[in-house]
């Protein structure tokens, strides 16, 4: 109801933090042989890059590692090709944060953990949102997920149950 969301979505509390998301958004929707589109901007989307790369190709489609992360990157484009489309829309350690959230023609996701609810957003803009409690609205290692089912069951690889999003949806 906050989020102004549909029924689309499935609203999940998970463990392991944000930084389990990193691997797990990958390991849920990304086969071998796909592609994922990242935009890296600091410390926070290096990470979801190197756990992406465990399990796919990654396309970085903006950065701004030119000026240590200063700025967001903007005037980028998204390949069509790619399964998803991650960003992270408040970089803490360098300071900088997306004023405006990009439009994207496949599925995005972001990763909201230092600024969900801080700021007027239309949250349905993303197809997936994960954001650790810790920052903004609960107790530290706790994690909130707001997925579409539809992005689910297209891997062929078998997801260890605790990490399947399809088991949490299902409890």
């Amino acid at each position: 109801e906050l989020m102004k969301l549909n029924d689309e979505y499935q609203i999940l509390f998970l463990a392991g933090g944000a930084s389990m998301q990193f691997c797990q958004i990958p390991m849920n929707m990304l086969n071998e042989n796909e592609s994922a589109a990242y935009m890296d901007v600091g410390s926070w989307s290096k990470k979801a890059i190197k756990e992406g790369k465990l399990f796919g190709k990654v396309d970085i489609v903006a950065s701004s590692a030119d000026k240590n992360y200063s700025y967001m990157p903007k005037n980028f484009s998204i390949p069509d090709s790619a399964k998803y489309f991650h960003i992270t829309t408040n970089e803490t350690i360098h300071g900088v944060q997306m004023q405006t959230i990009p439009d994207s023609p496949i599925p995005m996701i972001g990763d909201m953990s230092s600024d969900i609810f801080s700021r007027a957003i239309d949250f349905n803009k993303f197809d997936m949102i994960y954001a650790g409690a810790q920052k903004n609205m609960g107790p530290s290692g706790v994690t909130l997920v707001v997925l579409k089912e539809s992005l689910l069951g297209k891997v062929s690889r078998q997801i260890p149950t605790m990490l399947d999003y399809r088991n949490h949806i299902k409890d």
